[in-house]
């Protein structure tokens, strides 16, 4: 009797674990579906954007001569903190200096996706990184 009775606990806890087991996997793959971010940070696309919409037109590399005194070039946007640098990407940052239209899309300044925002600001951030050779 008493065998019966353990043989029942151990079978009825195994199965508890088993169960326990299988669907805290289940939550753990969908939490780690919802954190993985699609959007991949490319210098080439952050470079094709920059040329649709003609930022080197203005902010030019250095070792030439500004445009205006109050353009910065792009070693100095460069040096410029990210969440700053995301702001001035807008043309309200622009004070509506900037209205002309992208040449592929159509789309203005303005209607920049968050994922062609963040790769624009990546290869601005990297266009005055010196990476050493190996």
């Amino acid at each position: 009797m008493d065998l019966n009775t353990i043989r029942l606990s151990l079978i009825s806890l195994m199965i508890f674990l088993m169960f326990a087991c299988t669907s805290n996997n289940k939550e753990q793959q969908k939490g780690l579906k919802e954190k993985t971010d699609p959007c991949r940070l490319y210098l080439y696309e952050g470079n094709t954007i920059l040329s649709e919409i003609g930022c080197r037109n203005c902010h030019l590399r250095a070792g030439t001569q500004r445009l205006a005194p109050n353009i910065p070039l792009f070693k100095e946007l460069s040096a410029m903190d990210s969440l700053k640098l995301k702001d001035y990407i807008f043309k309200s940052k622009h004070n509506g200096m900037y209205s002309n239209e992208l040449k592929s899309s159509g789309e203005k300044l303005d209607s920049l996706t968050e994922c062609q925002i963040r790769n624009l600001t990546h290869y601005i951030k990297n266009f005055n990184r010196n990476i050493p050779k190996n």
